[in-house]
């Protein structure tokens, strides 16, 4: 190994990535891979039934750091997984189903107490539809011979 080589949270480093001088003093910085400054889901919260037929699970994205690694929302976001504690276990995604601005991503989970018909609270907008769950069985009508 040689004489400068230093070791940082296990990485090796011969010398800093950058010198910083200031009237207070000099030292050097070290860009160290840390998964502490990796992308995180956070303060997820259960949310309404999709018209699909699944829970809606809302995240925040921490987005303090992403400057800091040279990241956008839109990127981190679409590369971020996650694991939530859904109705059935543990659930794992690659990413979210949307990416909601400015710091956002919700997941869609199964979730039996939800039905495939529009199941919020909140009224269809005007001149949409809902969907229905009825079954209807259409029967041919035999013609006599």
């Amino acid at each position: 190994m040689p004489a400068h080589q230093r070791h940082i949270a296990g990485q090796a480093f011969s010398k800093p990535d950058r010198c910083v001088k200031e009237v207070t003093g000099e030292w050097g910085e070290f860009n160290v891979n840390d998964s502490s400054c990796a992308p995180k889901w956070t303060n997820v919260t259960k949310g309404r039934c999709s018209d699909s037929g699944r829970r809606i699970f809302t995240a925040k994205l921490n987005i303090d750091n992403l400057a800091d690694v040279g990241v956008t929302f839109a990127k981190a976001c679409t590369e971020t997984g996650a694991t939530f504690h859904g109705p059935s276990g543990e659930i794992a995604f690659k990413r979210p189903h949307r990416c909601t601005a400015p710091d956002a991503g919700e997941f869609e989970v199964f979730d039996s107490t939800c039905s495939p018909a529009n199941d919020s609270n909140v009224a269809a907008p005007v001149r949409s539809f809902i969907k229905s769950t009825a079954h209807v069985e259409l029967s041919r009508r035999r013609r006599a011979v």
